[in-house]
């Protein structure tokens, strides 16, 4: 992203009120511990490492559509 990071865009998400509750699923190449943590613990519902499987990307926009209506 040519503007700012994945992580940067998160933190500007979970900052506004109206997008707050929004599930947010991180689609990235970075593989290491940190990175994922960084992006869980800012809020991320789930963190898909690329290559993923468009199945498994289903699965997890449905898991996150139906945590967010309840």
């Amino acid at each position: 992203m040519p503007q700012m990071d994945g992580i940067e865009l998160l933190g500007k998400i979970k900052a506004t009120l109206v997008l707050e509750q929004i599930p947010v699923i991180m689609v990235t190449a970075t593989t290491d511990p940190a990175s994922i943590q960084e992006g869980l613990d800012a809020g991320a519902y789930y963190y898909l490492i690329k290559p993923f499987e468009p199945k498994v990307l289903l699965s997890i926009v449905k898991a996150a559509v139906e945590q967010y209506h309840h």
